[in-house]
């Protein structure tokens, strides 16, 4: 969803949160690549732990006056004790 939205929108502001730099690095190379004028904003936190939620809003509320579109994918966890995948 992201490369598309990356490569049809038109200057663009799109925060990437996530734990992995690496990860976020690839698919803002990817997106660069597609033609994107998007610009790009990569937050290193795990929002699983819900002391860094708080955070990245502050964050994003402290550059942005308003957002306009949101999505969100997490994983999962799995309450029973044994492995999950997002096979499932």
């Amino acid at each position: 969803m992201l490369r598309k939205f990356a490569k049809y929108s038109h200057h663009a502001r799109i925060y990437i949160v996530g734990r992995s730099e690496p990860a976020a690095s690839k698919i803002i190379r990817e997106c660069k690549e597609s033609g994107s004028t998007a610009e790009f904003s990569f937050l290193a936190y795990d929002i699983s732990l819900l002391r860094n939620v708080d955070v990245v809003c502050d964050t994003i509320k402290r550059k942005e006056p308003t957002i306009n579109i949101l999505v969100q994918s997490q994983g999962t966890f799995d309450f029973t004790g044994g492995e999950s995948s997002s096979q499932e």
